[in-house]
């Protein structure tokens, strides 16, 4: 996968196979040019934009806001970034929910019977509740950040890049004072007794996320981003320690990012 820079100079390369790939009709590809060429030459991102595309095979209505919601499709709906022949698919957890996107992947790939969803930033939330409403009985959305302790914790996001929300401050970004919790706090407090497929796309946090996550035994299978070197503080397989009983891997995404998978050894 290429770096994010990379990625915004291939956006209409992007766009252009969302066309063909995911277009449900001539009108949803219409709009899908107009909203790039607007937020690409005119620098607006905060327009939500009414698309029809065919998600897993089947017609879906979605609420996209930036170009960043175009990388997003492309690396799941395309990609299929988060596809992966898990052992088990019952109960999923979404860290990193951004507007919906992973989560009605999950639904419709797997048919589990609830995911736990989390994210913090307010303009994510409400596309978030629009883009799966249809699945909310197998939803449990949770407007927090998960992260090394209960409390809060500053958020750093751009409003150009609506999947770029940090715990970490890159350039000069607004911040926002975000509620936050331990994964332990949540399997507590909701009894939680397995994890089939812990997801996680968190922008740097989750080397704090996963050092104070005691109770990665119940989990099946690990899937998300990882960001090493300056900005983490981190190198990629300092991340793999974390994860004692699980068997890893990594894969370079391009600029720092890794796409991470373990699975719990001896799990068939």
């Amino acid at each position: 996968m290429e770096s994010r820079e990379k990625e915004v100079k291939n956006i209409f390369e992007i766009s252009k196979i969302i066309i063909s790939g995911l277009s449900a009709n001539y009108i949803t590809s219409l709009k899908i040019v107009l909203h790039v060429l607007v937020c690409y030459f005119f620098r607006m991102s905060a327009i939500p934009v009414k698309l029809r595309l065919v998600l897993c095979g089947r017609p879906h209505d979605l609420k996209v806001r930036t170009l960043s919601d175009y990388f997003t499709i492309y690396e799941i709906f395309i990609v299929k970034q988060y596809a992966a022949p898990y052992a088990g698919k019952d109960i999923i957890f979404d860290i990193g929910s951004h507007i919906g996107l992973s989560a009605i992947f999950f639904e419709n790939s797997y048919n589990p019977s609830k995911i736990y969803c989390f994210e913090p930033l307010p303009e994510n939330i409400s596309l978030f509740r629009q883009n799966t409403g249809k699945y909310y009985d197998n939803i449990r959305f949770f407007p927090l950040a998960l992260y090394s302790h209960d409390g809060e914790v500053p958020l750093y996001y751009d409003r150009k890049r609506s999947n770029a929300g940090s715990v970490f401050r890159k350039g000069k970004r607004d911040s926002i004072l975000v509620r936050c919790r331990k994964v332990d706090s949540i399997i507590e407090s909701e009894k939680i007794s397995r994890i089939d497929i812990f997801k996680f796309d968190i922008e740097g946090a989750e080397f704090e996320l996963f050092g104070n996550f005691a109770g990665k035994d119940i989990v099946s299978v690990f899937i998300g981003e990882i960001h090493a070197g300056k900005e983490s503080g981190f190198e990629a397989d300092e991340f793999k320690k974390h994860f004692k009983n699980h068997s890893c891997s990594l894969k370079s995404m391009g600029g720092g990012k890794y796409l991470f998978f373990a699975e719990r050894k001896g799990l068939k």
